[in-house]
């Protein structure tokens, strides 16, 4: 994969964490909206990793299982966190 098009994916990335980022703030002291935001962006952060390893030639069943496994830590310790647990 050309420099080009690895910086366009990881922009895309930084795109998806930033937006939330800033709409986990601004919905800051109202844990449920902040749960939903952080179910939208870890989704956001899956797909991207199952995209990008596929468009790099490197996708397999157990890229796709570690993404999934992390979305999974990130909702379960976020949900403990804000109390929704």
């Amino acid at each position: 994969m050309d420099n080009r098009r690895h910086l366009l994916h990881y922009a895309i990335l930084f795109l998806i964490v930033g937006t939330g980022l800033w709409f986990f703030h601004e919905f800051r002291y109202q844990p449920h909206p902040q749960m939903v935001v952080v179910a939208l962006a870890d989704f956001g952060y899956v797909l991207w990793g199952v995209i990008h390893h596929y468009r790099e030639g490197r996708f397999n069943w157990g890229i796709v299982t570690e993404y999934l496994l992390l979305g999974v830590v990130v909702l379960l310790a976020f949900g403990l966190t804000l109390g929704l647990g």
